[in-house]
């Protein structure tokens, strides 16, 4: 009777747990800014990260059958735009599906971009303790560091380079396919490298550069192999005894590649290839070795010691520090390698038959770390020059990468390889020592050295922030959306007299608002453009000639609508200033809407001196903004007017009234009572509106006056009407039910009318009404 084996590798309850929580942990820690945030911190700026977003809402409206996958709605009506931007397929199904489930756009994102830094996390262990056989706590190491390394962080701004989840998988296939290459079947040997090369060709639709970096990555690895006589034997005999596989999985690479380069492909061209002084400022220097960034836990001093003079604008994009502890620890590694192939420059083998793997391991190792060298030496400025100048002339496909720096990410692989195996080393050094002083002091050590190398990946952003505010960029999108007409075929952004910002953030706006609203757009942002189109910089005086060209030639018959920026997205954050904070501007504005009229001197005096001494006022509440509010809403009858108006709508019609109908009725209220006392002006309301009920065919069991009047009604519509009356003279819009709900519920437990002021005039939308009439007030003083 046979007995089952179990598996060696298979891991304890307890230290899976271990596992996940070291994961849960870091990637929290990755990303601190959205996770305390409520997931209202989006990471990245308003460039970059917006376009980003856009492409995976454009994959999702795709998938739902609502688009043309290969044309989003931007740079409108040119078709293939999608080439214009990463493919984004690893993320943009996933996006999908939680688009589908009922989430956000911002939040879907957010939540893929966590699971991406956990699962990272996952495949990067399975790499270390699975396939390479470290200790657990080598593994977890390893896969920290690669996960949640210093230089990715700093990349948070471009989220496709938060891909790099397949990679460790890469590596997997390929390396368990150089381990079993002995004992290896055809089949299985097609299947390991064919899953390998569709990972690769996963990896180069969703984020190219890191596809490109292991390509050039591998061919020093393979280079450097060949320079060996044992590895290099050890290749020609796999070659041969493969070689059926290999040619499987090169053909299944190719398929699998063939939709990414067809959509690329046509674009290629001299034209679109980056120039090499514009590549230079995105090589990083000895500067950037050092930083980990000003926020980092451990060395965010040291970062701002060495700060360059001056500081280079694309600093953000350099900083590529891994840490003291894990640098020179790196340094030795290289130092130990070199001392250990001098050591075996003696020992040779002979014949084509593949050697046992595991004699070469240490081998393999040390042409792993050389190669990592090499690749980051090469990819590093000295002075004004770079030797990537020669990977830049030579290399296939070299041209297309801008953002050098960006290869540090993908080194952290090799480099937490190596790591793991110094810290497995070290645990089992230690564990040989026959004293259990020198075993426990050498065992802490490591572990301790181990744990430094991944707490000083750490930090929190100082610099430049940490995103921003997702509550705030949804109601400013909503608020320009909702500007744009349903018959608008598509619209194209125009800069307000106030503009400010730079000119992608414009684009980007555009990008999203077209997102929002569903209205494809003529604007966009990319390094590429359609022929033709050239309405990137919206603040010149040719502008409007533009875009009238590009309507003309790509021969747009329907309505083109214009959208004008402003006011600027600063109106909807209270940390910004906002006119609501002038005392003078918010009390001339609450008499506008209330009364319809300038206020009058004494009137506006009397209020400015209330605010004035709020600050000697014991009672400060008393003279809060929400209590001015309530005062002057009280005091100018506006809550009177209304609240016997919708009485009236109630009793004859069942019903609010809407907002052209509330106006209309408060305007005609107001002139009977400029001739008439109230109680006859509001007999003529009613006379009037008995008469268009009557017209209407519309009866009730009891006269209007008498529903109007009556105490059972006032009652009943009390406070249900003040949160309309809020709407309709702070906002100037009818409310929607769930807000008419909601905030009826809150005033009735609470019993405070201010509640509800102070609730509306902090809204982002009250601050965006404010900032735009203070917007339209400064532009019509000015012509």
């Amino acid at each position: 009777m046979s007995q089952q084996v179990s598996d060696p590798r298979k891991l304890s309850r307890s230290s899976f747990a271990l596992v996940v929580l070291f994961g849960v942990v870091g990637t929290i820690q990755y990303h601190a800014a959205q996770f305390f945030s409520g997931f209202d911190t989006f990471p990245g700026d308003r460039g970059d990260a917006r376009g980003f977003l856009y492409f995976c809402e454009h994959w999702f409206r795709a998938l739902s059958g609502k688009a043309s996958l290969l044309s989003p709605a931007v740079f409108y009506p040119a078709k293939g735009t999608l080439a214009y931007s990463d493919l984004l397929v690893g993320f943009g199904v996933p996006y999908s599906v939680f688009r589908g489930l009922g989430f956000d756009m911002f939040l879907s994102l957010e939540i893929v971009l966590f699971l991406l830094a956990f699962l990272s996390y996952c495949t990067a262990f399975f790499l270390l303790y699975k396939t390479l056989e470290f200790r657990l706590a080598p593994s977890i190491v390893g896969a920290m560091f690669f996960a949640f390394n210093s230089p990715k962080w700093f990349q948070l701004i471009h989220l496709q380079l938060q891909y790099v989840v397949l990679l460790p998988i890469i590596f997997a296939l390929l390396i368990t396919f150089g381990k079993q290459a002995q004992t290896l079947e055809q089949k299985r040997a097609a299947i390991l490298l064919s899953a390998a090369a569709l990972c690769w060709d996963l990896q180069l639709a969703t984020a190219f550069y890191f596809a490109w970096f292991f390509v050039l990555w591998f061919t020093f690895f393979l280079v450097l192999s060949l320079a060996f006589t044992r590895t290099r034997r050890y290749f020609v005999a796999v070659c041969i005894k493969f070689w059926p596989a290999i040619a499987v999985a090169t053909g299944t690479l190719l398929i699998g590649a063939l939709p990414t380069l067809l959509l690329y492909v046509p674009l290629a061209g001299p034209k679109t290839y980056y120039q090499f002084d514009g590549i230079i400022p995105l090589i990083p220097d000895w500067h950037a070795f050092l930083s980990t960034g000003a926020g980092n836990y451990l060395w965010g001093g040291i970062t701002m010691a060495l700060l360059p003079d001056p500081i280079p604008n694309t600093w953000g994009e350099l900083q590529v520090g891994i840490g003291l502890f894990s640098s020179a620890t790196w340094v030795v590694l290289v130092i130990a390698t070199i001392g250990f192939i001098r050591a075996r420059r003696g020992v040779n083998t002979s014949g084509f038959s593949i050697p046992d793997p595991r004699q070469l391991g240490m081998l393999f190792l040390a042409v792993l770390i050389l190669a990592t060298s090499l690749f980051y030496v090469l990819g590093f400025r000295y002075g004004d020059h770079s030797p990537w100048y020669f990977i830049y002339e030579y290399f296939p496909g070299a041209k297309a990468i801008r953002a050098v720096s960006r290869y540090v990410i993908f080194l952290a692989l090799p480099m937490s390889i190596a790591f793991a195996f110094v810290i497995d080393w070290g645990l089992a050094f230690a564990l040989r020592q026959q004293s259990s002083f020198r075993r426990r002091l050498l065992a802490t050590a490591v572990i301790l050295l181990g744990a430094l190398m991944a707490f000083e990946q750490f930090g929190i952003p100082k610099i430049g922030g940490s995103g921003f505010t997702v509550s705030i960029e949804k109601s400013y999108l909503q608020t320009h959306a909702a500007k744009l007409a349903k018959d608008c075929e598509a619209f194209y952004l125009a800069n307000g007299p106030l503009a400010k910002r730079s000119m992608p953030e414009y684009q980007y706006d555009a990008m999203l608002i077209s997102a929002v609203s569903g209205i494809p757009t003529l604007n966009a942002s990319s390094s590429q453009f359609p022929p033709g189109w050239d309405l990137y910089s919206l603040q010149i005086p040719e502008y409007e000639d533009h875009v009238k060209s590009w309507i003309s030639q790509q021969k747009i018959s329907g309505k083109v609508c214009r959208l004008e920026t402003g006011p600027e997205i600063d109106a909807f954050d209270t940390r910004y200033p906002n006119p609501i904070n002038d005392p003078k501007f918010f009390v001339r504005q609450l008499y506008l809407d209330f009364t319809g009229d300038e206020p009058k001197g004494p009137t506006v005096m009397s209020v400015n001196d209330m605010i004035a001494n709020c600050g000697s006022n014991p009672d400060r509440a008393s003279c809060s903004k929400a209590q001015i509010a309530l005062h002057v809403f009280l005091a100018t009858g506006f809550h009177e007017r209304g609240f016997f108006i919708l009485r009236m709508y109630d009793a004859g019609l069942g019903r609010l009234p809407n907002n052209a109908e509330f106006t209309t009725e408060m305007d005609r209220y107001q002139n009977l009572l400029t001739t008439l006392p109230p109680e006859t002006a509001q007999q003529r309301m009613l006379e009037t509106f008995s008469a268009m009920l009557a017209q209407e065919g519309k009866k009730t069991d009891r006269p209007l006056s008498e529903l109007v009047y009556s105490d059972e009604s006032i009652r009943r519509l009390q406070n249900r009407s003040f949160v309309a009356l809020v709407y309709f003279g702070f906002l100037r819009r009818e409310p929607d039910e769930v807000g008419l709900v909601s905030w009826t519920d809150l005033l009735e437990r609470r019993g405070d009318a201010a509640v509800v002021i102070e609730g509306v005039i902090i809204s982002a939308e009250y601050r965006h009404r404010l900032a735009a009439n203070e917007l339209h007030a400064r532009v019509d003083g000015g012509k």
